[in-house]
């Protein structure tokens, strides 16, 4: 797992570098969702449960995650945010091209 520098978290939520230890090595969370940036051409996030990363399918993909939170309720409501926020840095809805040139820029700069 990737996870983005300034990664965004509901309110909801404590602890979070123990968290994303805990996603990264397959602990057990309940009602954690990471958003990912989707591998799908089509779609811009996927919402991934923190019990799917324990799946041997999943463990051997890599994703970027950009937000952590708890509820399926709470996650669509930080997708929004993160949309709103790309629009007030951007003048667009190119999401998914912002967090891909930002992760390009970073790994250029370490």
């Amino acid at each position: 797992m990737i996870w983005h520098k300034e990664l965004y978290v509901t309110d909801n939520l404590k602890n979070i570098e123990k968290l994303k230890w805990k996603i990264d090595h397959h602990a057990g969370l309940i009602d954690v969702f990471v958003i990912v940036l989707s591998p799908q051409e089509d779609e811009t996030f996927q919402i991934i449960s923190n019990a799917q990363f324990s799946t041997k399918y999943m463990r051997k993909k890599e994703f970027y995650a950009i937000g952590l939170a708890r509820g399926i309720i709470h996650s669509r409501v930080l997708i929004g945010k993160i949309f709103e926020d790309v629009y007030q840095k951007t003048g667009n809805y190119h999401v998914k091209e912002y967090f891909l040139s930002e992760q390009m820029l970073q790994e250029n700069l370490l």
